[in-house]
């Protein structure tokens, strides 16, 4: 089976739009910071967050808030049995949750790695929030808004650590994750 290359610019779908637009952020901030390795480094995975958004929404990803049917479990069942004799599907409910946990991944690293990179010091994401909000603060004369990004953060640690993972369901929506990438970006864009 091959994946196909699909054009976003062609598809009437908001999240792909909006998805894309995040894409050329990411390359003007590329381009304005160019040399900062770090940030380059961030960047790169921030764009592998919206690259695996872009897939997840185009294989008809969909919220799911409850927990894995008995029919779910039997299809990742047939899906790994297909797998182990190298027919590999690219498609389907299980790609498009695929591509959103990649997403949501890189967008929880990318959130600690600049915490990082704006506090100039490794710690735990808690302990460097009250700098990096306090820099943002004096840099915009504003708080910097990070809910979304605090969710997809608690939903990744669940995905690590949990015994269960988000089997019993997930807690973070589509467009969480969309908010949540919008809120690094002004951070990146401000302080980056």
């Amino acid at each position: 089976m091959t994946d196909l290359a699909f054009n976003v610019s062609v598809a009437n779908e908001p999240q792909l739009v909006t998805l894309s637009q995040m894409a050329g952020r990411i390359a003007q901030l590329l381009k304005s910071k160019f040399g900062k390795q770090p940030l380059a480094a961030c960047l790169d995975d921030l764009l592998g967050a919206v690259y695996a958004l872009m897939y997840a929404k185009h294989y008809e990803y969909i919220d799911r808030p409850q927990s894995l049917s008995e029919r779910d479990v039997k299809n990742v069942q047939i899906r790994a049995e297909n797998m182990a004799i190298k027919k590999v599907r690219t498609d389907g409910k299980w790609t498009a949750g695929f591509y959103f946990n990649s997403g949501l991944f890189r967008i929880a690293g990318v959130y600690h790695r600049f915490l990082k990179i704006v506090a100039k010091r490794k710690a735990y994401k808690n302990d460097l929030l009250p700098d990096v909000q306090q820099q943002f603060r004096k840099s915009q004369n504003r708080d910097w808004e990070n809910t979304n990004l605090e969710k997809v953060y608690a939903e990744v640690n669940d995905l690590k650590h949990a015994t269960d993972g988000v089997y019993a369901g997930r807690d973070v929506k589509f467009s969480e994750a969309l908010l949540a990438l919008d809120e690094i970006l002004k951070l990146i864009e401000q302080l980056g």
